[in-house]
């Protein structure tokens, strides 16, 4: 039985992503702090949320996506026992760059 199409790089090989990438070069990296939302939601409502954002998305934009890099940068959320806030914050990435790797012309 054939495999239904994903857009999650983890999900594919490395043939399929590179077939892929022939069309479409870009690949969502999400990001989602776990952190503290008050007493009623889980510490990873950041982390659900952005995947069920980039699940829907890939398909309509035809790009893949990596799995989730689950840390983000919350000082407001410093201070308090068992909180705290991720310890690496990403900006400015140019994917391009990185995507290239995946077909061997870096």
């Amino acid at each position: 039985m054939p495999r239904r199409k994903s857009y999650a790089t983890f999900e594919m090989s490395y043939d399929e992503i590179n077939e892929h990438m022939k069309t479409n070069d870009t690949i969502m990296i999400p990001m989602g702090s776990c952190e503290k939302h008050g007493s009623h939601c889980i510490s990873g409502t950041d982390t659900i949320t952005t995947m069920g954002v980039v699940q829907v998305a890939a398909p309509l934009a035809d790009t893949l996506y990596t799995p989730i890099i689950p840390v983000g940068y919350s000082p407001h959320h410093m201070g308090r026992p068992g909180m705290g806030s991720g310890t690496l914050t990403f900006s400015g990435i140019k994917v391009s760059d990185e995507a290239r790797l995946f077909r061997n012309r870096a």
